[in-house]
């Protein structure tokens, strides 16, 4: 083959990769945002499920155990919870206190977490101490915890309504606001050592070095929500057929107060929502606006497309124009 021809075929094969590179990533963002893989149930199914077996003839699959992180980035060493975390938090612990089986309730400092790491996933710690953002080692700490335990997980800005024993009989859940979008991990539970975990820890290492240039895409595709869904689906993929499905339980994504057993969307059976968002950058808002003025970005979009299709139009006949003219003065016409 002439150089030429090779050139050619380089050049065509490297379009095609990059084609088929561009599907693949257009498929997996997609993916986040619409129905996910898994049974589906309510707080209400989930109670009503526990109330109507009693006495209980399922095994237990989660330990009684909850975990909780608290990282204070702004005064690194206070381990002091903020006044409002420290009553969400509280309320869990009471609801267990008659427990004959007693629950643990941890919470994870930063030097306590850094010692988990290096005790328990020693190869994870250099990527662990290197992410750029510290949401990342809070999010990737669930995942390594409930690996590692097993148990409930609950951001800080979530409290207990009731008692979450009925939440012990699934082996491995998460959680999906009622809007829908990409599966939530500020609520999870897991048996330990559960292979979805296993996929989650495992992903870690793979995605922990890229950096996607914007702070929100960059945390949520190595550690975050979209990272979640997209190991959720991979799972379901694998294990389709040799593996019971795993459970995703609706939520309300609206501030819901310990006193308020009714959210905006629905009964709120298990959880109360109070004040989150400390890890929100620039690109949070960004995102939030864009979300919340889609029809007016559409629009503007459409306006763009139409304004330079005109002005490609425009030059289009504007140069066949000139070329007709040079065409008659050259007497070729």
């Amino acid at each position: 083959m002439r150089p030429r021809g090779i050139t050619f075929a380089l050049t065509v094969a490297a379009a095609l990769l990059l084609v088929f590179w561009t599907v693949t990533r257009i498929r997996t963002f997609t993916s986040l945002f619409v129905a996910h893989s898994g049974i589906v149930l309510t707080q209400d199914q989930v109670a009503s499920s526990h109330n109507a077996s009693q006495p209980q003839p399922r095994t237990r699959a989660i330990p009684k155990i909850t975990h909780q992180i608290f990282h204070n980035w702004n005064d690194k060493g206070n381990d002091t919870l903020p006044a409002d975390w420290a009553v969400l938090r509280q309320t869990c612990i009471d609801l267990h206190s008659d427990d004959d089986d007693e629950w643990q309730h941890m919470l994870w400092t930063q030097a306590k977490s850094h010692d988990f790491v290096a005790t328990n996933f020693p190869s994870f710690l250099a990527i662990y101490d290197n992410y750029r953002y510290p949401v990342q080692r809070v999010d990737a700490l669930r995942y390594l915890l409930l690996y590692h335990y097993g148990g409930i997980y609950l951001d800080l800005d979530n409290g207990c309504l009731r008692d979450l024993e009925p939440l012990l009989y699934y082996p491995a859940w998460t959680t999906e606001f009622l809007s829908g979008g990409p599966l939530n991990n500020n609520l999870l539970g897991s048996s330990a050592k559960h292979p979805f975990f296993g996929i989650l820890v495992s992903a870690l290492e793979y995605y922990g070095p890229n950096d996607y240039f914007m702070p929100y895409i960059t945390v949520s595709y190595t550690t975050g929500q979209w990272f979640e869904t997209i190991a959720w689906e991979r799972y379901h993929q694998t294990a389709q057929g040799q593996a019971e499905p795993l459970y995703r339980i609706l939520v309300d994504n609206e501030p819901t107060p310990p006193s308020a057993p009714q959210g905006p969307h629905g009964p709120v059976v298990f959880f109360s929502t109070g004040r989150g968002g400390t890890w929100n950058q620039w690109d949070n808002f960004l995102f939030a606006w864009t979300g919340a003025q889609y029809l007016l970005i559409a629009v503007l979009v459409a306006a763009v497309v139409r304004l330079l299709w005109w002005r490609g139009r425009r030059t289009s006949v504007a140069r066949r124009g000139r070329y007709d003219l040079y065409n008659t003065f050259m007497g070729k016409r």
